[in-house]
């Protein structure tokens, strides 16, 4: 935006950034506090939107360390604002609506830094009855497209080079994540955690 001064620039972003979050955090705290949806899926929303506008923001910092620091800026103030709200130290029940799965602030504790998609449909996996066909299959068919879209997305700024080998390396994340993801070991461990590390590992692997 300001190309001759990158810390402008840096805090424009930033500044942009902050603003579309909290606004996308607002309107799912009224979403939850009326009532309009189901509380587990304003929480899975959250997680997909607050995810997507941290990609669709990233090509307004500049490139390098500072970029990286500016844009993580925003991501950390609200991990603090989670950590004071599963705390207690002050109370917003339109958060905590749409961000917990049954209302307890405490939940909220437990890592608002990572997404995932939980159980779908009613047909259970044989080894593992918590999890489902449809939801495996939701998780690995979405991550794998929104993975080639952000891949163009990023593309069209220059920032990468967009290739048919690279979706094929996003499809075999993808699968690897949700077949983590459906084991018994990420029902009792914590998903989050199993499906990040997945990721991270299969891409660092890969890539």
């Amino acid at each position: 935006m300001f190309p001759k001064n990158s810390v402008v620039t840096d805090s424009s972003a930033c500044g942009i950034f902050g603003v579309i979050t909290f606004s996308c955090l607002s309107f799912w705290g009224e979403i939850g506090k009326r009532g309009i949806l189901d509380q587990k899926l304003i929480r899975k929303l959250v997680h997909i939107n607050i995810g997507l506008v941290f990609l669709l923001c990233w090509p307004l910092f500049s490139s390098g360390i500072q970029g990286a620091l500016f844009a993580s800026l925003v991501t950390g103030l609200n991990i603090i604002r989670m950590l004071l709200l599963g705390l207690g130290v002050y109370h917003d029940e339109g958060t905590i609506k749409s961000m917990t799965r049954h209302g307890d602030r405490r939940e909220l504790l437990k890592g608002p830094l990572y997404y995932v998609l939980r159980r779908l449909g009613t047909e259970r996996l044989p080894y593992n009855r918590n999890k489902s066909f449809a939801g495996s299959i939701g998780m690995a068919t979405a991550g794998f497209l929104a993975s080639v879209g952000y891949m163009y997305y990023f593309a069209s700024f220059g920032y990468i080079e967009a290739s048919g080998g690279m979706i094929l390396r996003f499809a075999v994340i993808s699968i690897a994540s949700a077949l983590v993801e459906s084991l018994p070991i990420s029902t009792d461990i914590d998903d989050n955690l199993t499906v990040s590390l997945t990721s991270a590992l299969v891409g660092f692997l890969l890539f």
